[in-house]
């Protein structure tokens, strides 16, 4: 059953160093925080929901040809292939090495049967992290604009559990 999901950002980002990164985030609760880490924000989803004045902001800097369009050029070539960029790949190389060490955070690998996904190699090495829960979802394209409500109430469930069985671990002392 497709659900509508809305497209406004009701929250305020903010945005932390984090080693030699930085990280977007938004903080929505008095509650220990919980990090999602996800794959590419950006698809075609806020397009399809964007007005027209709205993407017309956004697209403005990018109208010259040359140095404005230079981003979009940029940004695919960071994503890390075989060892390079080497910057970019020793920055996923410490983080994915450091996932697979780290029983002691709960994690929820969401998988894609099907479309764009994490797969082969990369798929086996994710679902080898300790306490991790995998859900899969059926998608057609790309997940996170297939699947969202599903995406959601995974990720609920998944909260629900994290601070249940933390609730049970503060009691127990």
């Amino acid at each position: 059953m497709k659900r509508d999901i809305s497209a406004d950002f009701r929250f305020s980002l903010k945005r932390a160093r984090v080693h030699d990164a930085e990280m977007a985030y938004v903080d929505v609760s008095d509650d220990d925080p919980i990090v999602f880490v996800h794959d590419n924000p950006i698809s075609s989803y806020p397009w399809r929901t964007l007005p027209a004045q709205q993407k017309e902001v956004y697209l403005k800097p990018f109208r010259e040809p040359g140095v404005s369009r230079l981003p979009t050029l940029v940004w695919p070539r960071q994503i890390p292939f075989d060892g390079n960029p080497p910057d970019t790949y020793a920055r996923v190389k410490r983080y994915s090495d450091w996932l697979a060490h780290s029983a002691h955070l709960p994690k929820l690998f969401v998988n894609a049967e099907e479309g764009r996904g994490t797969a082969g190699a990369a798929r086996e090495f994710c679902r080898a992290w300790p306490n991790q829960r995998e859900i899969s979802l059926r998608d057609k394209h790309y997940f996170p604009e297939d699947c969202p409500p599903e995406i959601g109430e995974a990720v609920a469930g998944f909260v629900k559990e994290v601070r249940s069985a933390m609730s049970k671990a503060d009691t127990a002392f």
